[in-house]
Parts: structure tokens; sequence; C-alpha cells
């Protein structure tokens, strides 16, 4: 099954990031969600399946990292682009463990987001690959 790679997860529970990171998103041409608890990504990943989560590591409930590893566990989860986008200091390893493929600390420059999700394979300014 194709993935539709306009398909974008912002969730943060800072509602005025998600939703601002989520509206300069859809500007660049993404079909973007927002949600501000992790239970709601991941409600929704299961049955929209998006390209890419941008997601905050300070969530309610459950944790991003928490979100990152269930995203994985879906059919097509291994493909998923997962970014941490943080608050958090020196978590680095601890995104990497939880699955994301990227790592970038607040406030994180949304054009750099964009870059990683057009090309997640290369190098993008403020963020970590991992």
């Amino acid at each position: 099954m194709s993935v539709d790679r306009s398909r974008i997860i912002v969730c943060d529970d800072q509602k005025d990031t998600a939703l601002t990171l989520a509206q300069l998103l859809r500007l660049y041409g993404y079909d973007v969600f927002s949600c501000f608890a992790g239970a709601v990504c991941l409600a929704k990943a299961r049955v929209w399946m998006p390209y890419a989560a941008v997601i905050d590591i300070g969530l309610p409930g459950i944790t991003g990292y928490d979100v990152a590893r269930g995203l994985r566990g879906l059919p097509e989860g291994e493909q998923m682009l997962l970014i941490a986008v943080t608050g958090y200091k020196n978590n680095i390893k601890d995104a990497q463990v939880a699955g994301f493929d990227w790592h970038f600390s607040k406030p994180a420059p949304p054009a750099s987001i964009v870059e990683v999700l057009r090309n997640p394979g290369l190098d993008a300014e403020y963020g970590t690959r991992l």
C-alpha cells in the first residue's frame, strides 16, 4: 500500500504551537491533522496512515516517546517519518530509542521541518537525524 506523502500529523499540547505549525505546513501543500494529546495522535494514525508525524515529547497522558513506539507498531509504521520537536534538552538518545527519525529543539524553524519532510535522508539545519 502506498502512503500519501502529503499527510502529516502535528501533535503538541501547546495548542497555538500545533495549530501554527499545521497552518504553515498547509501553506506548503501538506494535508495536516493537528491534535493536542498522544492518544488522539495514535487513534488518527490508525485510520489515516500519515506519511509523517511531528510530535512534542512532553504530552499529557502518554509521552511523545510512547506515541512514537505506538506509531512504529502500526501497519506501515516502520515507514512513517517521525520527528520529535521538544523543549526538553539532552534527550536525543531517548528519542532515538523510541523510534524517532529526527530531533528538533523548540523553537524549531518550520522551514527546517519542511526540509526534512521533503528530504528525510539529507541533513537539515537545526535538527539532528537519528
